[in-house]
């Protein structure tokens, strides 16, 4: 749950600093970086969280629950894909705040 509250509250303000005056402009989107840096350190486990996040920021967006669904379920994919990418490479991720460093 904590993973979909920062995914809904990044996504909201990704899309306030994102569009002005019907423009985007920034590309940024910090809560697909979030959710898959969970994804990364704590596995697939973290997949509920970013298809929660997401369906709750598609729908506050004005988007209909069909179509908010299929959107959180390809950006959960998105992450455990991601994940399982990163882990394949073999690379190692290091948080320092939390601890976790590599072998």
């Amino acid at each position: 749950m904590v993973l979909a509250l920062l995914y809904f509250l990044l996504g909201r303000l990704s899309f306030a600093l994102a569009v002005q005056h019907g423009t985007v402009t920034n590309m940024v989107f910090g809560a697909e970086g979030v959710s898959l840096a969970f994804t990364i350190l704590y596995g697939s486990a973290m997949w509920p969280g970013v298809f929660v996040g997401q369906t709750v920021l598609a729908l506050s967006g004005g988007l209909d629950l069909i179509s908010a669904c299929r959107i959180a379920a390809i950006n959960s994919a998105e992450a455990v894909l991601g994940a399982w990418l990163f882990h394949r490479l073999g690379m190692r991720a290091a948080c320092y705040a939390c601890g976790i460093l590599p072998p």
